[in-house]
């Protein structure tokens, strides 16, 4: 009847919608990333404090605008970035103005610069992955989230620290609390795009936290990875989940990477945080690339084993003399980026590796960094360049290949 060619009609039309509008997020099928119908290989970098730079009062989107142009010209397609950063504002050595200056209370110039952050990005057709909070203290973080609870003082000794922030796993109230942030943000719209969160395609990945590590609390630890990922999918379908943590240091980092609700497996790279280089000491150069170059594939071979991508999320080298001005040399670390990002790029082509973000993009915004990439670092920058075309290649390349494969769609 002509009633039912018209129902027929209209769903087969909501039907093509649903799947268009899916098509614009990043997926994951058979171990690769997919966006659309085609393999996504990413070449990306790191901006921390990239809500704050695009703040309205209290950062600078002239500064934000020349960066993400910059970023955009020389290929890079993924930023890297800090989601809710707390209080209180005015701690010694935190991001702030900070998104969530105190328990439950969010400042709107902070929440209004991440959304403005995405709608620039989305024009640039770059992909966002954001953490939610931070196992360390420069941006709040686990700890911040007890100590407004009343568990004393955050302690400034490191064996002290790491036993206090090591109950962020146990409790309960705490972990409530940052879910409670997390949902805001996920159901906030976009003051720009007029988009939800849960509903931005901008946003490629929600990553639990920067760095959790377990702190001799596994079993808890891994609790709290399962019910925080299986939750963050409940409430959200549309995007990826990530556990953000360093790499294959622990039996704990291989029993996160397997949960169903992980989607893929990230690692971090810092010679000279791990003690594998010695910045006094250049002849350990080599035995810090050797090092690195082994942990990279040993941390593709557990991607492998769960068939999920593994993405070498931030890897850093420190300037040379330890120095933070942009006028300061970084031969070595250009160096360093040559090889692990011609790596990355084999890993990429065997399959190995979906994406690679360096850290990270300190611009003209910073004044000081040990390991940032100013604007001024031209040779950074061409190494960075030459890979990233690259990157990009490779996956006009493998959209090809895989849109080849009918198959390999159903």
């Amino acid at each position: 009847c002509i009633m039912g060619k018209i129902f027929a009609l209209i769903f087969v039309a909501v039907l093509f919608l649903y799947s268009n509008a899916q098509s614009e997020f990043v997926k994951v099928k058979n171990g690769h990333f997919i966006l659309g119908k085609k393999e996504f290989v990413f070449f990306g970098t790191n901006m921390p404090m990239g809500e704050n730079i695009a703040a309205d009062k209290s950062g600078n989107r002239k500064d934000l605008i020349e960066e993400l142009n910059l970023l955009k010209e020389k290929g890079v397609t993924n930023i890297r970035i800090m989601g809710i950063s707390q209080g209180p504002d005015g701690t010694h050595n935190r991001i702030q103005p900070a998104y969530e200056p105190s328990q439950g209370v969010f400042n709107p110039d902070i929440q209004e610069g991440l959304d403005y952050l995405l709608f620039e990005m989305q024009k640039r057709q770059m992909k966002a992955v954001i953490y939610l909070t931070d196992f360390w203290t420069w941006s709040g973080g686990m700890s911040q989230y007890l100590n407004w609870l009343g568990y004393g003082p955050i302690p400034t000794d490191w064996h002290k620290w790491e036993k206090y922030v090591s109950q962020f796993y146990d409790s309960i109230p705490a972990q409530n609390n940052y879910i409670f942030a997390f949902k805001k943000l996920l159901n906030r719209e976009n003051k720009y795009s007029k988009v939800l969160y849960k509903n931005d395609p901008t946003i490629m990945t929600w990553e639990l936290c920067n760095e959790p590590r377990p702190v001799g609390n596994n079993k808890k630890y891994v609790e709290w990875a399962k019910s925080t990922c299986d939750l963050i999918k409940q409430e959200d379908p549309n995007h990826l989940v990530a556990m953000g943590t360093e790499g294959n240091f622990n039996q704990m980092y291989e029993d996160v990477s397997g949960l169903p609700c992980i989607d893929y497996t990230t690692a971090h790279l810092w010679p000279n945080a791990i003690g594998w280089y010695n910045p006094k000491d250049p002849s350990t150069y080599d035995h810090a690339v050797n090092k690195s170059l082994t942990y990279l594939d040993q941390n593709a071979l557990i991607a492998a084993k769960y068939s999920k991508p593994f993405v070498l999320e931030e890897f850093g080298f420190i300037r040379e003399d330890q120095a933070t001005s942009p006028e300061s040399k970084t031969t070595l670390r250009d160096k360093f980026y040559d090889v692990i990002l011609g790596k990355t790029y084999e890993m990429a082509e065997a399959g190995k590796l979906g994406g690679t973000n360096f850290w990270d993009w300190a611009g003209t915004y910073y004044k000081k960094s040990k390991n940032g990439v100013f604007t001024s670092d031209k040779t950074t920058i061409e190494i960075i360049a030459k890979y990233t075309e690259k990157f990009n290649n490779y996956s006009f390349e493998a959209q090809s290949l895989y849109e080849s494969k009918w198959w390999y769609w159903f």
